[in-house]
């Protein structure tokens, strides 16, 4: 008796394997999408949190009622005030920042960094007189780490 395989079982396994290989890929893939973009977000949110804060401290830096603040609130402003962490300027590499000596990565990856002067929150007071109603929205600015432009949008967070 012969020991082995045929071709026709040898295809097979290599047909099923295919099969799994497209049914598993995309699912894999979207998974790990639907992640980077829910750690985008909580990182967002930990800006605004950081942004809220700074505002109760800064009361009187606050807009009235139907008005929106002045000067955008930057995330370069709310590292100095030290209401948010970012990495040293130190230890990163190949990459230089000329308004501040810190950065922070997207989504903690090495390849991308906010724009820290550029990426802000703008406050807009929707409240009464009685009653103040902050909105926050944040613009983020996105580079790599050679400068390069790599997204720039507005993102609402209230």
């Amino acid at each position: 008796m012969k020991k082995g395989f045929t071709l026709i079982e040898l295809l097979g396994v290599l047909a099923i394997l295919g099969i799994l290989a497209v049914i598993t890929v995309p699912i894999i893939q979207g998974l790990l999408e639907s992640g980077e973009e829910n750690s985008k977000n909580m990182q967002i949110e930990s800006f605004e949190k950081a942004a809220r804060s700074w505002a109760g401290t800064h009361v009187f830096a606050m807009p009235d009622a139907g008005q929106t603040r002045s000067e955008p609130l930057r995330l370069s402003e709310l590292i100095d005030e030290g209401f948010l962490d970012a990495l040293n300027e130190d230890t990163k590499t190949s990459y230089t920042y000329s308004d501040s000596n810190y950065y922070i990565k997207v989504n903690g990856r090495d390849d991308t960094y906010y724009d820290l002067y550029s990426s802000y929150f703008t406050i807009k007071n929707n409240g009464s007189a009685d009653k103040a109603n902050y909105e926050y929205t944040f613009t983020e600015r996105i580079i790599d780490k050679d400068g390069n432009l790599v997204t720039d949008e507005n993102t609402s967070t209230e």
